[in-house]
């Protein structure tokens, strides 16, 4: 129970730092940002509940017992993390990223002639700068005149497609734009 109760509040301070942290200031790289956010409070809590034990008292929850009491509770947290860092994105109502992504994973190995981005980029202003952080972020490539998917950015493709297969098949194809 400790590890359940303590591993709830320590996602729900990171995730409200992160809130916090988002009305201050949008990150450039959001998906380190978040990562740091849940990494380092779940450090600087583990590093506290095992020096202050007394922490349980002022709560009313007692604090892990053990090594491995903590390392379970690192891996719980950790998991609640990574689902959250992953639906993040697709959290977002119309996400370039995601339209990107479908698009070039659409398009295949062939690729997508700059052209055919630019168009859609044309239509939707606010794309060319997501394209750009999939350009460096090594998720896409323009190799031979064509942006193609890395297979980092294939992963990342089919996962959200996973997640969200009503994309599929919606106005991101590769075709005319």
């Amino acid at each position: 129970m400790q590890v359940l109760i303590w591993g709830g509040i320590i996602f729900l301070l990171s995730f409200f730092i992160h809130i916090i942290l988002w009305k201050i200031h949008l990150p450039k790289y959001q998906t380190a940002a978040l990562l740091y956010i849940f990494f380092l409070t779940l450090f600087l809590s583990i590093v506290t509940l095992y020096f202050f034990p007394k922490v349980g008292e002022l709560t009313g929850f007692s604090t892990p017992e053990d090594c491995w009491s903590y390392l379970h509770l690192a891996l719980f947290v950790m998991s609640l993390t990574f689902a959250y860092i992953i639906t993040y994105s697709a959290l977002e109502a119309d996400s370039p990223t995601l339209s990107i992504l479908l698009m070039l994973n659409q398009a295949g190995p062939d690729g997508l002639e700059p052209v055919v981005l630019e168009r859609f980029i044309d239509q939707r202003p606010f794309i060319g700068a997501r394209m750009e952080c999939l350009l460096h972020d090594n998720m896409a490539v323009l190799e031979n005149g064509k942006y193609k998917t890395t297979p980092k950015g294939r992963w990342l493709a089919k996962l959200l497609l996973f997640y969200r297969p009503d994309r599929q098949n919606d106005q991101t194809k590769a075709g005319p734009v």
